[in-house]
């Protein structure tokens, strides 16, 4: 049974002019059943928060509605998220308006980074050590912090992460756990790489990511080979390219090149996605402008954000 929130299989697809809105919809649709309450957390971050954090929900169906999920599975996953404190609901006469909580908003600028603005740069070879306090319930939260923060755990009570020279952690992440000391070291072993293989789950990464070059490379020459998408079908593209990257994003420790292999797949995967987002987000920026709506009329035009995003490498 699908969890709630999710997009029944038997759901009809809307259909797509463009050959790559299809293609889009095709990739997001492989796994079933959809997810529908992390797609729609997914509009809020890249389009809505850039915009004053907040939408009518009638205009966050119609965006929706072009990635394959009906009314009624928006209002569901509304719900959802509205319980779990992600989403806060206002509703002014007959219209009903959306916004992400504090919290949420605070959670997606939080992690912008690491999906869009993450660069590679030269490793001192420095790591940062993180010792986790022998016993207490904090302990096994500080682990799963440290875990999305990018660290290694290399044994029960002990990680560790590459440490940038300016103190930080090679990722840009800020590592933020209780119940947990903390000691800089230096010095790599040659085979550096090699534990970096055995300690992080690289194998799987590298995978989805050449899945992931796949998939968009033929969005990318659909949108290459004939005129470019335009409207709510260039909305959808990139909705989709920034949900199936940052799936994956979020889930990379971010490490450097010298702990990585020479053909990391990752390197690939974020420069397409940054080529595809720059080709349709003109005209999808057009569609939320002349289209969506909030509590005050149209959206505000986005923040310095938005220009931030995948920059040139």
């Amino acid at each position: 049974m699908p969890e709630r929130g999710d997009l029944p299989e038997a759901a009809v697809l809307p259909a797509a002019r463009h050959p790559a809105h299809a293609l889009a919809l095709e990739v997001l649709h492989r796994r079933t059943p959809i997810r529908a309450w992390s797609l729609i957390v997914t509009m809020f971050g890249d389009c809505i928060s850039p915009r004053g954090g907040s939408i009518g929900v009638g205009s966050l169906q119609d965006m929706a509605g072009s990635l394959g999920l009906d009314a009624g599975v928006v209002r569901t996953a509304l719900t959802r998220l509205a319980a779990d404190g992600l989403i806060e609901r206002i509703r002014v006469g007959r219209n009903s308006f959306a916004s992400l909580s504090p919290a949420a908003e605070a959670d997606t600028r939080r992690v912008a980074p690491q999906i869009y603005r993450f660069v590679e740069r030269p490793w001192a070879g420095r790591w940062r050590l993180a010792f986790l306090a022998p016993a207490g319930d904090a302990i096994a939260a500080a682990r799963a912090a440290l875990v999305r923060q990018g660290f290694a755990l290399v044994a029960p009570g002990l990680a560790m992460a590459p440490l940038g020279e300016d103190g930080r952690l090679y990722s840009g992440r800020l590592p933020e756990a209780g119940a947990v000391a903390w000691l800089d070291a230096a010095g790599p072993p040659a085979e550096a790489p090699l534990y970096a293989a055995g300690l992080w789950p690289l194998a799987g990464l590298a995978q989805a990511y050449g899945q992931f070059v796949a998939d968009f490379s033929a969005v990318e020459a659909a949108v290459t080979d004939g005129p470019e998408p335009a409207g709510i079908e260039a909305l959808a593209v990139r909705i989709a390219v920034v949900h199936e990257f940052r799936r994956l994003a979020l889930r990379d420790p971010l490490l450097p090149a010298d702990l990585l292999p020479a053909d990391w797949p990752g390197r690939p995967a974020r420069a397409l996605a940054g080529r595809l987002y720059g080709r349709v987000l003109a005209a999808a920026e057009a569609w939320l402008d002349r289209e969506a709506k909030s509590l005050d009329g149209a959206l505000p035009p986005p923040d310095d954000r938005l220009a931030r995003r995948f920059p040139p490498v």
